[in-house]
């Protein structure tokens, strides 16, 4: 209590006006001890704060992971719908090769004419009607060289069964020509004649067509390419091979595909291009699934 200076009336401490004389009263001063221990000592938060902060805490990072794991399954779904897509189209070729077959006894050539008055054309060209490109193939002047000056523009044209979707497309050759990111087993399209079903005495289904390519991209008019499967399919502009770290993608005999692992042992890729070694290759063992 105080008294207030004008009628000594007796008032409480925190009284700015004084009931009876209407004098304003000063405000009592805090105790110099209590505010240097305030600044010193601030009050502590309440514990129920971090209490209740920490479900929120934990709800976030459950969220943070969840949406992790969502866009990795994600990007491993639509992974797995290209490889599906791509073992699809070279399915579609290997039908194309064998209905190739059905008709002349064998599977295209590598060079020569098979023909009367036909010169030397990629096995690929032979494929064109077979695939879908029956209009190219027609406007392709056969009797002349693939490689004459200047290039034919259907040459120049992307066919997109010669391609492999897990790639990004290759650019044309510097004369212009169209690439293909497939090549030929070397010991399967053979010159003057390609080899048939019958001359493949280790069994259509231990016995590789073609696979993938990831360098030295030729043009798909070019009858050289082709590649030896003795080289392995490590990558590289002589050796089948994949993008990244996908698997290589191989087309058998039998018209199924398979997906073979770039590190696989060279002396096993040259026995499955090798069609009469007489020594036959369980593919299935050495497939990745």
């Amino acid at each position: 209590m105080r008294q207030c200076p004008t009628c000594k009336k007796h008032v409480g401490k925190r009284t700015r006006i004084c009931p009876k004389c209407q004098t304003p009263l000063a405000t009592a001063p805090q105790k110099e001890t209590e505010t240097h221990a305030t600044a010193a000592h601030p009050a502590p938060s309440p514990p129920g704060i971090a209490r209740k902060a920490m479900p929120i805490l934990l709800l976030g990072a459950l969220l943070v992971g969840g949406c992790y794991v969502l866009v990795q399954s994600t990007l491993q779904a639509r992974n797995d719908a290209r490889r599906t897509q791509a073992r699809n189209y070279l399915k579609m070729l290997g039908l194309a090769i064998h209905n190739f077959h059905d008709n002349y006894g064998h599977f295209p050539p590598l060079s020569e004419k098979f023909r009367p008055q036909m010169l030397a054309q990629s096995w690929m060209t032979y494929l064109l009607p077979y695939v879908g490109e029956g209009p190219l193939y027609n406007q392709l002047d056969l009797k002349k060289p693939w490689d004459e000056t200047p290039v034919q523009a259907g040459f120049q044209q992307e066919v997109r069964a010669f391609l492999d979707i897990l790639q990004a497309p290759p650019t044309p050759d510097p004369r212009g020509f169209a690439r293909s990111q497939l090549a030929g087993n070397s010991a399967i399209f053979q010159a003057e004649k390609g080899l048939s079903i019958r001359d493949i005495t280790d069994g259509s289904s231990s016995t590789m067509l073609l696979g993938t390519a990831n360098d030295g991209f030729k043009p798909w008019a070019d009858p050289s390419n082709v590649r030896d499967a003795g080289a392995g399919f490590g990558g590289g502009p002589n050796a089948f091979g994949a993008a990244g770290r996908n698997p290589v993608l191989v087309l058998m005999a039998d018209g199924s595909v398979r997906h073979l692992s770039p590190s696989l042992d060279p002396a096993i890729s040259r026995l499955l291009g090798d069609p009469k070694d007489g020594k036959q290759v369980n593919v299935d063992s050495i497939a990745v699934r």
